[in-house]
């Protein structure tokens, strides 16, 4: 995450998770290029997915998932499932 680019309010209790995003940012130079996911260090219950393993998940009948785009992130959730 781009902690200056980025939107966030930080946990009260732990400023390094964020409680809630209003826009995203990601540094893709901390993010390999060999990830298809991974999990948000500021968000440990997010991850994120290359949007080609995301519809290889949708094409299989996947249910139960949540997907966002960046672009999209902190103003609504698209659901799949």
């Amino acid at each position: 995450m781009d902690r200056e680019k980025s939107d966030y309010d930080a946990s009260a209790l732990d400023e390094s998770q964020v409680v809630v995003f209003r826009h995203l940012y990601l540094d893709t130079d901390k993010i390999p290029e060999y990830a298809n996911l991974f999990r948000f260090g500021e968000e440990c219950d997010m991850f994120m997915m290359r949007q080609d393993l995301m519809q290889i998940l949708i094409d299989s009948g996947i249910t139960g998932l949540a997907f966002t785009s960046l672009e999209d992130f902190g103003k609504k959730i698209s659901n799949y499932s």
